[in-house]
């Protein structure tokens, strides 16, 4: 069986290292894979798809026409059982490419909640083209022989109305990750050395990270707390500036550091002490379970996708929605509390091995392709 992935780039997302993942491990269990990516980006983790067996092929770009004649193209000199798209742009090319070619099965990754966003849009122009977008989401996504694999239940549900599907054409698998394995086994409290708090993820308004800098104001200026450090991860992005002026505004210079990009993000998560999350949505929170598989207790702004992944509670601690003095309060009852910082420590890394471990996913994922391919287009 040969699974041809299409996707958007080679960039340093979840979609894309699940995507590399899940590659390797088909060429470890003996079938065959390739790698289909639009353009290039100058942050990423191509290196890591140069180490896969199968052809990676990287496009230049370019309108729409001439991104449907690549992947056409390509698709051909390669022959593959099961094409599979992540990200809205390849998931859009490949329909367009499988309305005619009828060789191979369709399989498409759905990853976030992009149509929750529509309420956010101030700018009238900006409202239209999201209306736009939609719609064509809309139209080329009820097309009868089209597979979707869904990385969480919110996401499939926020999807339904806009494709019907049927659901023996939905599979949902989450997404995996690794253990950690610089983290050897149950953590210790910190202690009185700085507590390090960590945040991960791309510098954009839905994550939402003004708010912890605003938690740190609350925590370092207002009650004292200097004994901690908050340390953000992520490419520079549209929120970037916010943050910056927050963190000067405040003061928090010594407190706040901002990481940027780091591909070695297991060592990031080891010498850290607690996890925050605090995006308005997410797909799933990839990041959210590398927190859990190093081992980290987990503070995450109250959504349902945080929910779901957490699975019970007790599992971490949460906050409403861009309240940064509930954010607060969260971290001084994890600093204040040794018996709570193991609790959560404990429970969110038996929920990892429960749910998200990599070998397991792995797994569903090629159970998928195997059902696809038997079932035919």
């Amino acid at each position: 069986m040969k699974v041809l992935f299409l996707i958007d780039s080679l960039g340093a997302g979840g979609a894309e290292r699940s995507t590399y993942q899940l590659a390797r491990h088909l060429e470890e269990t003996g079938h065959s894979a390739a790698i289909v990516a639009l353009k290039s980006k100058a942050v990423g983790i191509s290196e890591e798809f140069a180490g896969l067996r199968g052809r990676v092929v990287v496009g230049s770009g370019g309108n729409l026409r001439s991104r449907v004649a690549f992947v056409k193209r390509t698709i051909a000199e390669e022959r593959p059982d099961i094409v599979h798209s992540v990200i809205f742009d390849s998931n859009l090319i490949l329909r367009i490419v499988g309305w005619t070619d009828k060789t191979f099965v369709t399989v498409q990754s759905l990853v976030g909640l992009p149509y929750l966003e529509a309420r956010r849009f101030e700018s009238r122009i900006r409202s239209l083209k999201h209306a736009v977008v939609k719609g064509v989401d809309a139209l080329t996504g009820r097309l009868s022989n089209l597979n979707f694999h869904v990385i969480s239940r919110a996401v499939r549900e926020h999807y339904r109305p806009l494709y019907h599907y049927d659901d023996d054409r939905v599979f949902l698998v989450y997404r995996g990750r690794d253990e950690n394995q610089l983290v050897g086994g149950p953590r210790s409290f910190p202690g009185s050395r700085p507590f390090v708090l960590i945040n991960v993820g791309r510098q954009e308004a839905v994550k939402d990270q003004v708010v912890l800098v605003q938690a740190m104001d609350q925590l370092v200026n207002q009650q004292g707390q200097t004994n901690i450090v908050l340390k953000i991860y992520g490419r520079r992005g549209g929120a970037t500036k916010a943050i910056e002026a927050a963190i000067a505004e405040y003061a928090l210079e010594d407190h706040v550091q901002l990481m940027g990009f780091d591909p070695a993000m297991d060592k990031a998560y080891a010498a850290g002490d607690a996890f925050l999350f605090s995006s308005l949505h997410e797909g799933m929170g990839g990041a959210l379970v590398e927190a859990m598989a190093a081992r980290l207790p987990c503070i995450c702004s109250d959504i349902p996708t945080f929910r779901e992944v957490v699975g019970e509670e007790g599992r971490a601690l949460f906050f409403p929605v861009s309240d940064h003095q509930e954010l607060a309060a969260r971290v001084r009852e994890l600093i204040a509390s040794p018996d709570l910082y193991r609790e959560l420590s404990g429970a969110g890394y038996r929920r990892f091995r429960e749910a998200f471990r990599n070998e397991s996913v792995m797994e569903q994922m090629v159970s998928m392709y195997e059902k696809l391919h038997a079932r035919g287009i």
